[in-house]
């Protein structure tokens, strides 16, 4: 217990608990927070009673760093925990079956959001394998992802071992609340911090194996009306570690004013985002016929809809391939005809996705100026290059196996 708090695993003012000192659970937690940590002696051994730890500059850092890469674009990255939260009936669960089908085929996911074609593995403990059938059928599901229903709580290694033997590259689990809570007998209360330590290593695990993966969280309060209450971070059921574990929470529920003789109008949102745009709202629309989502618009008139975001980052690599010069903010929004602010997210998007350059240019005093360009293999004075280029090009590529 004291160990724990010395390594800051347990907040300042934790009171030891009998109880989970004789259920070994602190002595679980420091092997958890051991394992996971990044430190490690050196071959030397100690200097007295000091461990020595890795150190990384964060030019190093850099150097190892992966592109974002959006599984599900602008929603779901790769290598990534994401929290949806949502009431009990806000179709959570209906939504992350559409989600699995698109990846798992290629498809694009609720009319606007363009997947990569992969493996997905959706573990649902929420629901029973009758049920969960049940509500695939009504969605016309082709069923090309897995299912695991027989997940009664939260198994670090048996989750890594399926992973090792299957290469998801999306995992959904459902819910949180059942497997990390109910469903584990000897775990902390969902209001203690340790209730979200778990999250912290699997976050670290889904970054290190390259997998995207989605967890369903519920909300604190489930009063009558709450599927229409604005979802935030302090809306999520259970203690605040959780939500400070993932890496993306974002929220799903149902908007009071609802259009008669239509179908489920519903609000989803970006709560916390260190990958999605925070504060990303998007106007979905529910169908109670076959559990499907449509992306209607945006909730910010100012806002840019995923799709027309994703035309302008192809109209803005366009512009500069090949055309042997930076480019800055001002110069795309001039050339795309759109909004300063829209053009700097197009940009940004782009070089977090390590798909273009950027480099400072001149100081003229205040904040730095940038400008951006095309990421290539080599430049040509010549734009378009000559045919004794293209062809120097073309074997170069071939050489490095790019096709």
């Amino acid at each position: 217990f004291h160990t724990l708090l010395d390594m800051g695993v347990l907040p300042a003012d934790t009171l030891l608990s009998p109880s989970k000192m004789n259920e070994g659970f602190y002595s679980k937690t420091l092997q958890k927070a051991r394992q996971s940590s990044r430190g490690h002696l050196s071959d030397g051994g100690c200097q007295g009673d000091v461990q020595k730890v890795a150190i990384q500059s964060a030019k190093q850092l850099l150097k190892t760093r992966e592109a974002t890469d959006w599984i599900v674009d602008q929603f779901i990255p790769r290598g990534r925990l994401t929290l949806l939260a949502g009431a009990s009936g806000s179709g959570k669960s209906s939504l992350l079956y559409g989600l699995a089908e698109a990846v798992s085929n290629g498809s694009d996911f609720m009319g606007q959001l363009t997947t990569k074609r992969g493996k997905v593995c959706f573990i649902q403990s929420d629901e029973s394998p009758e049920n969960a059938s049940d509500k695939l059928k009504v969605m016309g599901a082709l069923g090309e992802f897995h299912l695991v229903t027989d997940w009664s709580f939260f198994d670090e290694d048996k989750l890594k071992a399926l992973q090792k033997q299957q290469c998801y590259d999306l995992i959904v689990l459902d819910s949180l609340t059942t497997l990390l809570g109910a469903g584990r007998p000897d775990g902390p209360s969902m209001n203690d911090a340790e209730f979200g330590f778990d999250l912290y290593p699997l976050n670290q695990w889904a970054s290190q194996n390259r997998v995207a993966v989605v967890m369903i969280a519920h909300l604190r309060k489930q009063s009558k009306d709450s599927t229409t209450k604005a979802i935030t971070i302090d809306s999520v059921f259970g203690a605040a570690s959780q939500v400070w574990a993932a890496s993306d929470v974002w929220g799903i529920w149902r908007l009071d004013q609802q259009q008669p003789d239509q179908n489920i109008q519903m609000r989803l949102q970006c709560v916390k985002g260190r990958t999605c745009e925070h504060g990303t709202a998007w106007n979905v629309e529910g169908r109670d016929e076959d559990y499907s989502f449509l992306l209607k618009g945006v909730a910010n008139e100012a806002d840019l809809t995923p799709k027309r975001r994703s035309l302008l980052a192809e109209q803005a690599l366009e512009l500069m391939a090949w055309s042997g010069r930076l480019w800055t903010v001002q110069d795309i929004q001039r050339e795309l005809n759109c909004a300063e602010r829209h053009a700097y997210r197009v940009l940004k998007g782009l070089y977090v996705e390590d798909k273009i350059t950027r480099q400072s240019l001149a100081s003229t005093g205040g904040r730095p100026r940038y400008a951006y360009a095309e990421k290539t293999f080599c430049t040509f004075p010549q734009h378009p290059p000559s045919r004794k280029q293209q062809r120097c090009l073309i074997i170069f590529c071939q050489n490095k196996s790019y096709g």
